[in-house]
């Protein structure tokens, strides 16, 4: 079990980070008790340091009061936003401007309320990003919500912070280039935050994480006719044109502002990942380790103070005492399009970081 030491500390991240890891705990004895390897002797996890530790590591901050996130943008508003979200909210002092931004048009649902921990039954409908910052409101943060897509938002961060849950949408954030990108995800039991770049050295959003297949436009048609007349209706309203032109667009299509709309609309209900396997204390330690990382981003610190260079960090709950939850150093993917050498956006994001 993971060891609580009383400090005069007031962050958070230490009391989540044990909290993730007796739910797992819980969770593994209860599901999996012939198959796991229960640990020999105690165990815990520093957020500062990103490295087992049964004590504090002695080079962290007692308080973070006064760091500016002015700033700071977070796309996605899901499990792994929301931890954040409420990480930060929970470390006394903090302040500045922080963006939320989620295109969810279906706001929470059901699914949301066993991993999202700001979001109760009262959420139910509401967009995420607005919930979001109704709830941390009370606050020395400011959170601005918006409901959208990160590369339509007008603002221009400095600091982009990315919880979204496909390759596609990771793609899509990384073509803005933003300055300075963190990330987290999770896969099953396992956890991970990542530093992006710098430019053809380090990974970015778009390294090792292949788009998944586009669904072909004959089939979101098929599927938008199928849906029935509820659908139609909907996005007649959304598009502000009358249900006969979607009628029209989806049974004879050809180009025009109306169609390459309607087919914008379609792609982003259909985007969704198939549901898979997820439990809400690997997005919190997550979401957690996110928080972690903005902090000493800001505060100039590197992610290993043993290995300046590291910028990639995951923990595995299976075994947690594993050499494999770790700081890594995560090269870019030679096949990236993204930050390739070649790529002109890959200077755009070199001189933006030289600037900042």
């Amino acid at each position: 079990m993971p060891i609580a030491i009383e400090g005069a500390s007031p962050l958070p991240f230490g009391p989540y980070v044990a909290a993730c890891l007796v739910v797992a705990e819980t969770f593994l004895a209860a599901r999996l008790p012939r198959h796991i390897p229960y640990p020999a002797a105690s165990y815990g996890w520093d957020a500062w340091s990103q490295q087992h530790g049964n004590a504090p590591d002695t080079t962290a901050p007692d308080t973070c009061a006064g760091l500016d996130l002015t700033g700071t943008s977070l796309a996605g508003v899901g499990a792994v936003g929301t931890t954040w979200v409420q990480t930060l909210w929970a470390v006394p002092g903090l302040r500045g401007i922080v963006e939320l931004v989620d295109d969810d048009r279906e706001g929470v649902t059901k699914t949301n309320l066993n991993r999202c921990p700001l979001f109760g039954s009262m959420s139910l409908g509401k967009p995420k990003a607005q919930e979001a910052a109704r709830i941390s409101a009370v606050s020395s943060i400011t959170w601005k919500p918006q409901l959208g897509r990160f590369q339509d938002s007008p603002g221009q961060p400095t600091l982009l912070i990315s919880a979204v849950d496909t390759n596609r949408a990771r793609e899509a954030l990384q073509n803005q280039y933003v300055p300075r990108i963190l990330s987290a995800s999770t896969s099953d039991l396992r956890a991970e935050a990542l530093r992006g770049g710098p430019p053809s050295v380090g990974a970015c959003l778009r390294c090792h994480n292949p788009p998944e297949p586009l669904i072909a436009d004959d089939t979101l048609r098929e599927r938008a006719i199928a849906a029935g007349t509820e659908t139609l209706d909907a996005l007649a309203n959304e598009l502000a044109v009358e249900r006969h032109v979607i009628e029209e667009a989806l049974n004879r299509p050809a180009c025009g502002e109306v169609g390459d709309r309607l087919l914008a609309a379609l792609r982003r209900d259909h985007s969704a990942p198939e549901p898979r396997f997820a439990v809400g204390f690997t997005s919190a330690f997550a979401g957690t380790l996110l928080a972690a990382e903005t902090i000493k981003l800001l505060l100039e610190a590197p992610m290993s103070a043993d290995n300046p260079q590291h910028n990639n960090v995951t923990f595995q709950f299976l075994r947690p005492r594993s050499p494999i939850n770790e700081t890594r150093e995560l090269g870019a993917d030679p096949s990236c399009p993204a930050c390739a050498s070649t790529n002109p956006g890959s200077a755009v994001w070199h001189n933006r970081i030289q600037r900042l």
